[in-house]
């Protein structure tokens, strides 16, 4: 099996596609939280503008996931304070969380933390500044390689 983490679930939609992998074992992890500080999503301000619409979105994806129950894991909480307590580790993590500077940095440092020896890291919106920013510097900062958006551990 292939064990598979996202940071920034959102709606789902990624983790159902990765899903239709049968070799694949899925951990999401997601706030699910009404935040107006976050000025580079303000698209989803804009239409999840309450905690309840949050938290609507929240169990449509634990109802959209329930069919791959036996390997897809649902965490809600930061990913901060969740990835430094996950004992596996991954073999592909998908990183789509806090698009912030500070916020994709720090995904990609806890994410290196839980990467397995030959596994990659695929950082999802180059395109925002911030993200950009925060992957190049990463990519400087530690021993990996890079292609395109996918970083992995130099051998």
């Amino acid at each position: 099996m292939i064990k598979y983490l996202e940071i920034g679930v959102a709606m789902g939609e990624h983790a159902e596609l990765v899903l239709r992998d049968r070799n694949i074992y899925y951990t999401g992890i997601d706030q699910w939280k009404y935040d107006t500080t976050m000025e580079h999503e303000k698209n989803k301000i804009e239409n999840w503008n309450t905690q309840e619409k949050w938290d609507d979105v929240y169990k449509s994806v634990l109802k959209k996931l329930s069919k791959f129950q036996d390997r897809a894991s649902i965490i809600r909480g930061s990913s901060r304070d969740v990835v430094p307590t996950l004992v596996h580790k991954y073999d592909v993590i998908y990183v789509d969380g806090d698009h912030s500077y500070e916020g994709a940095k720090k995904d990609l440092e806890l994410s290196l933390d839980v990467l397995a020896e030959d596994g990659k890291i695929i950082v999802d919106d180059l395109h925002y500044p911030s993200v950009r920013k925060a992957f190049k510097e990463f990519v400087e900062e530690n021993e990996v390689q890079h292609k395109g958006d996918t970083i992995i551990k130099k051998k």
